[in-house]
């Protein structure tokens, strides 16, 4: 699997007219963010006794350069750091660094023509809870196009990977990594401009295939029961079991950002989330406030 993403990484600049003879690096990728969040349901629990309600402040960085093919294609590398704290759940605190290739090509030039671009991310997430730790690979693909000067559309489709490390057996015959997730995710979102400083965004989100959830050994019984579980295993970061299951989910996620100056903006989002899987259903909330400064 490892070999096959380093593959598809290759092919994003492969599938670019790299033998255009105006192409050159063009632009220099900054963006630094703090933020503080909070999460109703960090845990993904299927119960009420079960989830586990959260602060967190992160910092991140992601830093790359821009090369133009052509007037109408260009591509960037950037590679990222980012560091939450969790005010309670200390295990939950994690670094991620990522690296991500991308290329974009608009179909012809001006203000409102319709665009395609072709991303691959690979992220290494370090989790002080050393059970999750993962390598998560993602490719997807996403077109869009500015309706108006003031409103803009667009749709992708992610396939991710998650490589997560394996933990105790608790249960014989299945398997004991949870966090090795494979799933695809699905998204439209629209932005519009309010005013000069003010910008609205909505997305929609679904999600199909593989998650892992935590419960207390008070609630082992009833998943066991109720769920096709896929891997089971012991979780440090809340005192009980880590699972997988298939399943799916919807997910809104709507943000208000305000412009400061051309290069920074302070954002205030929330997102909701509902999903099932064979019977139990799993939801949560979040919210985001964050300061965003881009070179």
């Amino acid at each position: 699997m490892n070999k096959l993403w380093i593959c598809c990484f290759g092919l994003v600049f492969l599938a670019s007219p790299v033998c255009a003879q105006d192409a050159q690096w063009v632009e220099w990728i900054g963006d630094i963010e703090f933020s503080f969040g909070t999460n109703d349901n960090l845990n993904v629990s299927a119960f009420s006794n079960d989830k586990e309600d959260d602060n967190l402040f992160r910092v991140s960085g992601t830093f790359g350069r821009y090369y133009q093919f052509s007037g109408t294609t260009r591509a960037h590398i950037a590679v990222g750091i980012a560091s939450e704290h969790y005010s309670d759940i200390d295990l939950m605190s994690n670094t991620t660094t990522s690296l991500d290739l991308g290329v974009r090509h608009k179909f012809g030039l001006g203000f409102d023509v319709p665009y395609i671009q072709l991303n691959l991310n690979y992220q290494d997430r370090n989790v002080d809870a050393d059970i999750r730790d993962t390598d998560q690979f993602a490719a997807t693909i996403e077109v869009g196009k500015n309706l108006s000067d003031r409103f803009s559309l667009a749709g992708s489709v992610t396939i991710n990977s998650v490589d997560g490390n394996a933990g105790p057996t608790i249960v014989p015959g299945v398997s004991n990594e949870p966090f090795d997730d494979d799933f695809w995710t699905a998204s439209l979102f629209a932005n519009y401009v309010i005013s000069e400083d003010w910008l609205v965004s909505l997305d929609y989100t679904r999600r199909d295939g593989d998650f892992h959830s935590a419960c207390t050994p008070i609630n082992v019984a009833i998943v066991l029961a109720n769920e096709q579980i896929q891997a089971i295993t012991l979780d440090e970061a809340f005192n009980g079991c880590a699972y997988q299951v298939d399943g799916s989910a919807n997910i809104v996620t709507a943000s208000l950002g305000y412009a400061i100056s051309s290069h920074s903006a302070i954002n205030l989002g929330i997102q909701f989330f509902g999903g099932e899987a064979d019977v139990l259903s799993y939801a949560g909330r979040s919210f985001q406030l964050s300061y965003n400064y881009r070179y």
